[in-house]
């Protein structure tokens, strides 16, 4: 395990990251940005893991547990 040369690709994974997302930001627009963040977004939190993920947060903070 090399942490410097793990950290130096991260770097570079980094700055190629900034590069394309200038270069994204110059030629994209609105539709195309909302279009990413959709896919983004489902792809972060994708349907049939839902109800699992739901589950373990009434689980761990209680949130949307009914009392009674």
């Amino acid at each position: 395990m090399d942490i410097e040369a793990d950290i130096l690709e991260i770097d570079a994974l980094v700055e190629k990251a900034k590069q394309a997302q200038a270069v994204y930001e110059a030629q994209g627009s609105q539709k195309t940005f909302d279009l990413a963040c959709q896919a983004v977004a489902w792809a972060l939190m994708k349907p049939e893991h839902n109800s699992s993920l739901s589950k373990l947060a009434v689980q761990k903070n209680r949130f949307g547990q009914c009392s009674g």
